[in-house]
């Protein structure tokens, strides 16, 4: 069966059926996912021919559909964020953290308030975002204190004090521990992978697990906010952070339990990257099922850490990282 390319990428009023280039950055680590676009500067526009780029402005909304033989899947909604007038016109787009990075100015402080009831209140901020909560620390913050900041600032200020992954499902923001959020109902949340059929390159390397080199940063935080940090591991290795927050300030049982939690990281399996095709379909947190036919032994599934979507005229392809081993018989 023969497959061609097929797209169709709305931005405002504009349909277009043809693109010169669509690159897509989807990651749990960002805030939002980023796509570029190179275009074709001439469309028609009730039946008339006009410049792109005398008509899309900053903030026109962006719908991207990739596929094959007309099957098109929806890769990414979002807003045009830069317009660059070159040749090809592009266009420069973020997902819905578009509208959290130009949400009014906040200013508030609370003497004692729960890290989930901060969230919230970030959100009573923005119009039609809804927030979807995973698994979210029983944190007191006393005090605590936004001072004119966006929407965006504080969410990635919490997130990187906090260890918490922010991104958007669509309209939805997901706001949790690393890996808590709920797959099961979303399109391509897995995916199947052939190494002798559907791979196309990779710079997978499979390393057993007495060789990998681990160091964890252990950060406690107690009640009252106060941190307590020490690192495990070994000195020269990948380092890993692992937040706890239980009512100790002993080191010494903080290294234990680090010990403990990175062991989880040390497993026998592939680290790295491979590029597959536009087919299957997959979403950053998904799961990734490997299989190898010369190496039966080294099948198994992966949690996608990140995925850079291209589609234009050197093909569609997905170029996919992966992030930690699952666990035998895993729900995930």
């Amino acid at each position: 069966m023969a497959y061609y390319l097929s797209c169709e990428v709305t931005v405002g009023n504009f349909r277009l059926t043809g693109v010169n280039e669509v690159v897509i950055n989807s990651s749990w680590r960002t805030l939002g996912d980023s796509c570029t676009l190179k275009l074709p500067n001439i469309a028609k526009y009730e039946g008339v021919q006009i410049k792109l780029e005398d008509r899309i402005k900053t903030g026109d909304k962006v719908v991207v559909k990739l596929g094959y033989n007309g099957n098109l899947i929806t890769e990414f909604v979002g807003f045009v964020s830069e317009i660059v007038p070159k040749t090809p016109f592009e266009l420069r787009c973020e997902d819905a953290n578009y509208t959290l990075k130009r949400s009014e100015l906040i200013s508030q402080s609370w003497r004692s308030t729960k890290l989930k009831e901060v969230l919230n209140f970030c959100l009573t901020k923005v119009k039609n975002v809804q927030m979807v909560l995973g698994e979210i620390p029983d944190v007191t913050l006393a005090p605590f204190r936004l001072e004119r900041v966006t929407v965006a600032q504080a969410l990635q200020k919490l997130k990187d004090e906090y260890l918490l992954a922010a991104y958007f499902r669509g309209n939805g923001l997901f706001v949790g521990l690393p890996y808590t959020e709920s797959m099961d109902k979303l399109e391509g949340s897995r995916a199947k992978f052939h190494f002798q059929k559907n791979i196309a390159t990779e710079s997978l390397v499979y390393k057993k697990k007495e060789d990998v080199r681990l160091k964890a940063k252990v950060i406690n935080i107690l009640k009252n906010n106060e941190r307590i940090e020490t690192e495990v591991g070994d000195s020269d290795g990948e380092q890993r952070t692992i937040h706890l927050r239980i009512p100790t300030t002993d080191k010494k049982v903080l290294e234990r339990i680090g010990l403990v939690e990175l062991e989880k990281y040390k497993y026998e399996g592939y680290r790295g990257k491979f590029v597959s095709f536009g087919v299957p379909y997959l979403i950053h947190s998904g799961t990734v099922e490997l299989e190898d036919d010369k190496y039966p032994n080294r099948k198994g599934k992966y949690i996608c850490e990140s995925i850079k979507t291209t589609f234009g005229m050197n093909g569609f392809r997905r170029e996919i990282e992966l992030g930690k081993k699952l666990s035998v018989g895993s729900n995930q």
